[in-house]
């Protein structure tokens, strides 16, 4: 048991240096570019995110970049928006795409942002090749039911460690007006602080990131809150934040991207 907890420092260690490394080598690129750091969000939006886990920044992202992504999001999938029989091919399951009209969205004041809130160099923050879509349909049922509540990245399969977690932050893009009961996100404010204890308390049992979603149901958590949103709309969400999805009742697709760094 010893050599395995020690083991498990020396890798937490290695990890840490090697990104302290990839960082330093990106900030030095970022200077000699002459690129010069942007801060788009505000101090209370900050401060807001470090308190609660999670952010929501308001039309962040230009209003015809999001109607390009969106027609794009549906051109992609092969569906159509007046023709509900297509509707099929938007999800559930992701779809990973390449668009260069979805990955306008990640601009710079969108790389800005999330290193803002994590307190990390933009340098860091590179615009994806790709990225993948969450996408509600429509069902018919007569109550509403958020699904799961989860971390990301934590299916067993994967094997990815708690600490530190296999990433910083999560952007979700609504593309797509997203109203009460109608495919929200839902969120556990302050969960990341719990969570975070929580594997920090004993880091064996908790050593990947499967067993630390499944022990969330042990943690007092405040209560959940729908998160409704409007196109252009940036959901950052802390990678220790619970959080879950729900049905949409409403009568149209919602429509969402999804990143992480």
């Amino acid at each position: 048991m010893a050599d395995a907890a020690v083991t498990r420092v020396i890798t937490t260690e290695a990890r840490q240096a090697w990104r302290a490394l990839g960082s330093r080598v990106a900030q030095a690129r970022f200077e000699l570019a002459g690129r010069r750091r942007r801060a788009p969000l505000g101090p209370v939006q900050v401060e807001s995110h470090l308190r609660n886990g999670y952010l929501l920044a308001s039309g962040l992202i230009p209003k015809d970049v999001v109607e390009a992504a969106t027609a794009a999001a549906w051109e992609c999938t092969g569906a159509d928006p007046d023709r509900p029989n297509t509707w099929a091919g938007l999800g559930p399951h992701p779809h990973f795409l390449d668009d260069e009209r979805l990955l306008a969205c990640y601009d710079d004041d969108v790389l800005a942002a999330a290193a803002q809130l994590v307190g990390d160099h933009p340098a860091t923050y590179a615009r994806p090749r790709q990225t993948m879509t969450v996408n509600r349909l429509p069902i018919s049922r007569s109550t509403w039911r958020r699904l799961g509540a989860h971390l990301d990245y934590s299916l067993p399969e994967w094997h990815h460690r708690s600490l530190p977690p296999p990433f910083r932050i999560a952007a979700m893009t609504y593309l797509t007006p997203v109203r009460s009961q109608g495919g929200a996100t839902v969120v556990w404010p302050k969960s990341h602080r719990r969570v975070a204890a929580l594997a920090r308390s004993d880091p064996g049992r908790f050593e990947l990131l499967s067993d630390l979603n499944e022990a969330l149901a042990s943690l007092d958590l405040e209560d959940p809150i729908e998160i409704e949103a409007d196109p252009g709309d940036v959901l950052f969400l802390d990678a220790y934040c619970v959080h879950a999805g729900s049905d949409n009742l409403g009568e149209r697709p919602r429509l969402a991207i999804n990143r992480k760094w």
